[in-house]
């Protein structure tokens, strides 16, 4: 005869935190459209005005890495929230492993922020809340038997 488990609260609301973790992508996405819309006016400062101010094809070029890159940080933050609200809390095992992209993308993340010498603070916080919301509820995707 097999016990019931009941979940704890920490289980419960686990996806919570990844839910978060993935909205966090939503305010990249919405700095690399307002870049796409802005680079024209960039040309204010720095080495980079002049670069944009010599070639229109730069300008065009970094204005599709902006592009892409708003709809890909868009894509990846309801993609995760979506995966993490439904499947992720109904306890579907293959919820568990697709949000794994989310630590190794703040992972990858640190890494960058460190190669830059900048803070690794916020990205080591989103990577701890990631890695939280994925290990606390364990036993609810990997039940122990026996």
């Amino acid at each position: 005869m097999t016990s019931i488990r009941s979940e704890k609260a920490y289980e419960k609301y686990a996806w919570v935190l990844l839910f978060v973790s993935s909205a966090l992508f939503l305010p990249t996405s919405a700095f690399f459209i307002n870049s796409f819309f802005v680079m024209p006016h960039v040309a204010t400062a720095g080495d980079l005005s002049r670069a944009l101010a010599a070639s229109p094809s730069i300008t065009t070029w970094m204005r599709g890495i902006f592009r892409d890159t708003a709809i890909a940080q868009l894509g990846i933050g309801v993609f995760g929230m979506s995966v993490a609200a439904v499947s992720y809390r109904r306890g579907e095992r293959w919820a568990w492993y697709a949000l794994w992209y989310l630590p190794l993308a703040f992972l990858a993340y640190v890494g960058s922020q460190a190669a830059l010498r900048n803070s690794i603070v916020p990205p080591s916080v989103l990577l701890i809340i990631s890695l939280l919301g994925l290990l606390l509820p364990i036993r609810q995707f990997w039940p122990r038997h026996g």
